[in-house]
């Protein structure tokens, strides 16, 4: 009974309205200096999709995926659903997933028909598979 009154308390109350366990701890991750962890990027994309008019798609990952002679580094089904993400809102926001350990993303802004790119480690072999993500969705858009 203790220890379910403790889960129950305060850090790991779930947030309302998300569709996803969110908890309170998980918010903490938007500290300074605070590691995201896949709720807090999760609740990053519902609040962006929600009063920001983005669409979000969440990329698989992309940590020993190599390029194969004519085919993509994403799936196709992936790249179908950024491009209608980008025919209906004016951005669309990719969190990208390195390892199961690190969390980076692309922006893309269709008015601009730019992708942008954001990584915090600034990890060479990291830039390199996102500028090859953000080429193959430039070529298919």
């Amino acid at each position: 009974m203790v220890f379910l009154n403790k889960l129950e308390s305060w850090p790991y109350s779930v947030f309302p309205g998300f569709g996803f366990d969110l908890a309170y701890s998980d918010v903490y991750c938007f500290m300074t200096s605070a590691w995201l962890n896949d709720n807090a990027v999760t609740a990053f994309g519902v609040v962006l999709s929600r009063y920001k008019n983005y669409s979000i798609v969440v990329l698989p990952p992309l940590a020993k995926k190599k390029k194969q002679e004519g085919m993509g580094i994403l799936p196709a089904k992936t790249v179908m659903e950024i491009i209608g993400g980008i025919a209906a809102k004016p951005f669309v926001f990719l969190p990208v997933n390195f390892g199961c350990v690190h969390w980076a993303c692309l922006v893309v802004d269709r008015q601009a028909k730019l992708v942008m790119v954001n990584d915090n480690l600034d990890k060479k072999s990291n830039k390199k598979k996102l500028k090859n993500v953000a080429d193959e969705i430039g070529a298919q858009w």
